[in-house]
């Protein structure tokens, strides 16, 4: 999970790498006063499970992670026992990336990267110390020095 803002309302999203959409709970939408905010729709997904779920309801809304700001569309989902959940396409909006060092998962955010993408080849490779603590490595473009920002 990662707490983050949703048009200005504190929201706890989970990470969900596996999905293509993004969801909220009706609970949320409701305690948060979000209802005017929902346009109608006709959406269905394949579950991990297999099972179908259709949605009647979608949010354009505005998220906020550690000075990052997106717009994802969230479908609402009527049963969901969290805040919400973002998927893949939101992960990499709000600079998510996962890494994995000696069978840890871990997420890294990566704002300069995100903003002064013309200048970094890759968006964040990482590095493991001993002590676990997790250092970013983000390797320049050919030709592009620290100096562009």
């Amino acid at each position: 999970f990662i707490d983050s803002e949703l048009n200005g309302h504190p929201v706890k999203l989970l990470v969900d790498t596996g999905s293509t959409a993004s969801l909220l709970s009706r609970k949320f939408v409701n305690e948060n006063n979000l209802l005017n905010a929902l346009e109608s729709c006709e959406f269905s997904c394949t579950m991990a499970d297999g099972s179908e779920i259709h949605f009647n309801d979608v949010l354009h809304g505005k998220v906020s992670f550690k000075g990052v700001e997106t717009v994802e569309r969230f479908y609402v989902a009527e049963k969901l026992n969290f805040d919400g959940l973002i998927g893949i396409k939101g992960i990499k909006k709000i600079g998510l990336q996962l890494g994995s060092e000696n069978d840890l998962i871990f997420l890294l955010q990566n704002p300069v990267a995100l903003k002064y993408p013309d200048i970094f080849d890759k968006p964040l490779k990482t590095a493991c110390l001993k002590e676990m603590k997790l250092s970013p490595v983000i390797p320049l473009k050919e030709g592009a020095s620290p100096n562009h920002l």
